[in-house]
């Protein structure tokens, strides 16, 4: 499912002048005057960065007034920094291309890895604040589990044949458990 075959990348690149090392860069698409489909994927990427930016500077003037705290603000900046590495470097900066020229958005793993253990965090608050509490052993196992699931879905989508089912298993098992 996150995985994307090369020539829906490429409508516009031809193999002569595409290869998986390097892949199209934003200027080359605006340089591209037939392209439509990857003009509108840069005008939302850069809403998306837009959107982003306001919305980090909106938890950071709440912060100071004390209503949320560095993890609302830390969550922000990480995804604004992923949107902003996708408008500016395009997919060379979070995408990898296999040898069968699948591409892999290993990015969107690495933003997990950083961002989910943090609204686990948050949520284990929320739920501790309506009278709800957990102990400290199972908080930090589902953090564990996260990182275990979201660890193994990468390797599963980088890998092919029985390994992509097994990683995939993997992280079914740790999502569950």
């Amino acid at each position: 499912e996150n995985q994307t075959t090369m020539t829906s990348f490429q409508p516009t690149f031809g193999p002569s002048e595409y290869s998986p090392t390097t892949a199209p860069t934003i200027t080359a698409v605006l340089n591209n005057k037939d392209v439509q489909n990857e003009d509108l994927a840069t005008f939302l990427q850069g809403m998306l960065v837009i959107t982003s930016t306001f919305l980090t500077g909106f938890y950071a003037v709440n912060k100071f007034r004390g209503r949320c705290n560095n993890e609302v603000i830390y969550v922000a900046v990480v995804t604004l920094l992923v949107y902003t590495s996708n408008l500016l470097a395009g997919p060379r900066l979070t995408w990898v291309a296999l040898e069968d020229g699948t591409w892999v958005p290993l990015g969107r793993y690495f933003a997990w890895l950083l961002t989910c253990p943090v609204i686990i965090m948050q949520l284990i608050k929320l739920h501790s604040s309506v009278g709800y509490k957990m102990a400290t052993s199972n908080e930090n196992m589902l953090v564990v589990l996260d990182q275990i699931m979201i660890v193994a879905g990468a390797f599963g989508a980088v890998s092919t044949g029985a390994q992509k089912w097994i990683f995939f298993l993997l992280s079914c098992v740790a999502g569950a458990a």
